[in-house]
């Protein structure tokens, strides 16, 4: 297929320089391959022509290959990357995933790239320096191009970050020290062992000493666990201060789904676990109160937070003139978060006039990165390892003894420690212990390859298609597609969906005291399976795959189980928000399921049914305690949210969904499908599987052939930034 782009230039004149036409050429060859797109060669265009009067007049030096670099500048956004490095970038990278046959009609990129890049900085009405004060839509610095957008949100950040000093005026008080050593002793009855450091404990000093923390680790190795019991650390420290106001924690993420989560995961055994913990140092009295303290903090979506503007969708009402209100802001989930919104966010964080304001960030570093531009939780993280704690001894001189650090720190420890000058190492702590998984799970075992340095195909493919593995599953397509094997999986996990979404919820009292008990209930169920896919269109896309999981579960009936499609919405129908609706507080990636019940004039009316921000106890601890629920526990709590059907914005069906929109999430059984082909694709990475796996809490399936699933596991993820070279000083600590 060859694309035909549309003149640049227009309207044209006969004054127009020959320049014009052989730019138009060489970007029209780019454009047909399908390197870019009507955006990049227009914008590239029209500034081109809005400056030529200038650099006509003074004699400077134009061609098609700068024009070229323009353009792979403006590219680089919509390709995740946040500029373009001239120096390196290739023809090869320039067409993943492009799906045009090439032939030899491409032009070549430039041989000489220091004369490229050369030429460019002469192109002052264009192009500037990074120290050059006038304002140009390019930012050059050394072989790195940006547009000036890019530049500057990159420049926000460094300064941001690097203007935290670390925090003076901590107090160590006696119970703060003993919620240091009690909270965080290892679960269970495991015993903690002197001679490994406990990096969830120095992960909270850490951030009781710092204005920026970066908490980075793969699922169930107790992010969650630790920032609670960091709170009540911030809240006894807050309290011993003498501050006469309440201590004002914000806990946010990218998606409501990921808000939902992070305090879900902060109630779980809050009264069962958490208080008698804190009992053990603190009055109970005190311990109640910061049990109830922590249980009231409401989690947002990053875009509350910074309070987006209706009128404006891409300004937010805090900003640096009008800072976020809190003490401590903690943003799970940041590897979602893009290069964009993260300057936003460290735009708004400013010290309080009393009192130095924290900013806690949770993520997996080796999760997929946000959908936009930037690698920003990698970048923040840099050299960061699972096998090497680095600090240096100002940081651990100033944190007390009961951190563990002090016990470790002579010629034995050189392995476990490295001693480095203050900077971004004190920020930063990345967990390498999981407590969801046992020894011997294969989903542990492929997550601990795919993170492990240096990486092993063989050992991460092994982890997914060993027998011996009761969690995990590797299906090959057969000659005609899927085994059939497939929809036996597919009917067998949503049976115990269906049957709850047959009850009648008022004949079982005990169960569901109520209807917002029994549509919570509903909608934990539906997650405890979830088909994720590699690509939204295609047979084995989300498209497809939607289609059959819709037609198999109302045309093969489970005991006279199935669903009952009916027009655009029926009973049972889950859906996904894929635009954000501020009028009536959707956003994109909530999920929710449609429910039939009465409206406030009694009629049955179709709701869909979202989750709110209160949980209930699990099933499973339910049984386990022997009881029934009481009515009185959840009659306040915000349970569910209903939205009438009408009112609904734009959305898909869910029952499969990408494996970029189930970040955040996690799910009990996780089917990934990827496509049935050997042909390579930019979006088939590494981190793609690593996120599609880790979803699942129990159980993972992949379809998919064992070839393509290697080559995949051998292509990382590779974005053009330089935030992380400039985080930790100019490459000498970290290589992107």
């Amino acid at each position: 297929m060859i694309r035909t782009m549309a003149p640049l230039f227009v309207p044209r004149s006969a004054n127009d320089p020959p320049l014009f036409n052989a730019i138009e050429r060489h970007l029209e060859a780019y454009y047909a391959a399908g390197v870019f797109g009507s955006t990049e060669v227009h914008v590239v265009a029209r500034l081109i022509h809005r400056a030529w009067p200038r650099i006509e007049k003074r004699g400077a030096e134009m061609s098609a290959d700068l024009a070229l670099a323009m353009a792979l500048a403006v590219r680089a956004p919509t390709h995740a990357h946040v500029c373009v490095d001239l120096a390196t970038i290739t023809g090869a990278e320039l067409l993943g995933g492009v799906a045009y046959e090439l032939g030899d009609t491409l032009p070549i990129l430039p041989q000489d790239r220091g004369r490229w890049i050369s030429q460019l900085r002469t192109l002052i009405e264009l192009v500037r320096g990074p120290t050059d004060p006038s304002t140009t839509p390019f930012v050059l610095d050394g072989s790195w191009l940006y547009i000036d957008r890019s530049w500057r949100y990159q420049e926000r950040i460094l300064a941001r970050i690097e203007s935290w000093a670390p925090i003076e005026c901590v107090n160590w008080s006696e119970d703060v020290c003993a919620g240091l050593d009690i909270l965080f002793q290892p679960p269970g009855e495991v015993a903690e062992d002197a001679t490994i450091l406990n990096r969830q404990r120095l992960a909270a000093a850490m951030a009781l000493r710092n204005r920026l923390t970066v908490i980075t680790g793969g699922p169930g190795m107790g992010k969650t666990w630790t920032v609670r019991n960091l709170i009540a650390l911030l809240f006894l420290e807050h309290q011993r201060c003498g501050i006469d106001r309440p201590l004002q924690i914000a806990l946010a993420a990218p998606t409501g789904k990921a808000a939902v989560r992070i305090r879900e995961s902060l109630l779980d055994g809050i009264a069962q676990e958490f208080i008698p913990a804190l009992a053990r140092f603190l009055s109970e009295e005190i311990a109640e109160e910061i049990a109830t303290f922590v249980a009231e903090i409401q989690a947002s979506t990053l875009h509350r937070l910074l309070g987006v503007r209706p009128d404006n969708s891409s300004r937010f009402r805090h900003h640096q003139g009008a800072p976020l209100p809190f003490d401590v802001i903690i943003v799970d989930e940041v590897s979602m978060v893009d290069f964009r919104m993260m300057a936003k966010l460290v735009d708004a964080v400013a010290d309080r006039p009393d009192r130095p304001i924290r900013l806690i960030l949770l993520g997996d570093r080796d999760q997929l990165a946000s959908v936009e531009a930037g690698t920003v939780l990698a970048d923040l993280c840099g050299p960061t390892t699972a096998q090497t704690i680095r600090l240096s001894r100002e940081l651990a001189e100033s944190l007390p003894e009961v951190a563990g650090l002090k016990s470790l720190q002579g010629p034995a420890d050189s392995a476990l420690l490295e001693w480095r000058s203050p900077g971004m190492d004190d920020r930063v702590v990345q967990f390498n212990q999981t407590y969801r998984f046992s020894a011997d799970s294969g989903i542990k075992r492929f997550a601990d390859a795919c993170v492990a340095q240096p990486f092993d195909k063989g050992t991460a493919l092994d982890a997914l298609s060993d027998s011996r593995s009761s969690d995990t599953q590797l299906i090959g397509y057969g000659p005609k597609g899927p085994p059939a094997a497939i929809n036996d999986i597919i009917r067998s996990e949503y049976r115990p969906y269906l049957e709850l979404l047959k009850h009648r919820w008022w004949d079982h009292p005990e169960e569901f005291p109520s209807e917002e008990v029994y549509h919570r209930r509903l909608l934990e169920r539906f997650d405890a399976f979830r088909i994720l896919c590699a690509f939204r269109r295609g047979r084995m896309g989300v498209a497809g795959m939607n289609e059959r999981v819709t037609r198999l579960l109302a045309t093969h009936p489970i005991d006279e189980l199935s669903l009952e499609p009916s027009e655009e919405f029926w009973p049972g129908k889950p859906i996904m928000v894929t635009r954000n609706d501020y009028s009536v507080g959707r956003f994109n990636g909530d999920i929710g399921v449609v429910v039939s019940r009465p409206d406030h004039e009694g009629n049955q009316r179709l709701f869909v049914a979202f989750p709110g921000q209160d949980s209930l106890p699990s099933e499973d601890k339910v049984t386990q305690r022997g009881y029934p629920l009481d009515p009185r526990e959840h009659c306040e709590q915000n349970l569910v949210e209903y939205l009438p059907v009408s009112r609904l914005p734009e959305h898909d069906t869910v029952f499969a969904m990408t494996i970029h929109k189930s970040q955040g999430s996690q799910f009990g059984h996780v089917m990934v499908v990827l496509p049935n082909q050997t042909e390579r694709s930019s979006i088939l990475t590494r981190e793609l599987i690593y996120t599609g796996v880790t979803r699942a809490s129990q159980r993972v399936t992949v379809l998919g052939d064992r070839e393509l699933l290697g080559e995949t596991l051998s292509s990382p993820v590779q974005r053009a930034s330089q935030l992380g070279a400039k985080l930790w000083r100019q490459g000498e600590d970290f290589v992107p």
